[in-house]
């Protein structure tokens, strides 16, 4: 399994330019006469309690417009997150070594992606980094109400024949470790990710 924000994708830094393009402009226009920080720390917290329920395009800016005390509406909550999702797959780049990672990788075994964001993003940002056709499935858990957190995912992808998982954050990703999958951080590099793999691949051929 394989990881998309920080593994595959730049994800955090486009994040970043967004919401000082975009975010913190919108409820500026509305209203909000904090700083940039001030609205960073209700993103997290908005963020928090919507990953844990089932949500639709437009409730994160109902809730922090909610959170912050004004007037928004579904209208316009939805175009602004339209907008997002097109600047973000406009904006998006690749993890250096991402591409080459992943043709290595396919030799070894199929791919499947996980991802705690929604499909309406990745999959367009799969796309137009390169990446369509790796994939033998995309699982994407944003408005699910479901994340990585859950251990009964990883417990199904485990039954499933899953073995392995590279990411970048051995919090979410390294979860999967307690279900008897093995978590490679991809911070190590994407050719000495592809390494530990291929060694990982080759200790439970030689113990089967």
């Amino acid at each position: 399994m394989i990881d998309f924000s920080g593994t595959l994708a730049k994800h955090r830094e486009a994040v970043k330019t967004l919401f000082e393009e975009l975010d913190h402009p919108f409820f500026k226009e509305r209203g909000f006469a904090g700083t940039e920080e001030e609205l960073r720390g209700v993103f997290r917290e908005v963020n928090k309690k919507i990953r844990m329920k089932e949500n639709k395009q437009g409730d994160f800016t109902l809730e922090v417009a909610k959170a912050l005390g004004l007037d928004v509406s579904e209208e316009d909550a939805v175009k602004k997150e339209r907008e997002f999702d097109r600047r973000y797959v406009e904006i998006i780049e690749a993890v250096e070594g991402a591409v080459e990672g992943l043709r290595k990788l396919l030799k070894v075994d199929d791919l499947v992606l996980l991802t705690n964001g929604a499909c309406r993003r990745v999959i367009p940002a799969v796309e137009k980094l390169g990446f369509e056709g790796f994939f033998k499935q995309i699982i994407c858990l944003g408005g699910t109400g479901k994340t990585k957190s859950h251990g009964e995912l990883f417990r199904k992808l485990r039954r499933m024949g899953a073995w392995v998982i590279i990411g970048d954050n051995p919090k979410k990703d390294g979860i999967a470790e307690r279900y008897g999958i093995t978590f490679i951080d991809v911070r190590v590099g994407w050719p000495t990710a592809v390494r530990l793999v291929k060694g990982l691949r080759k200790d439970k051929r030689l113990k089967a």
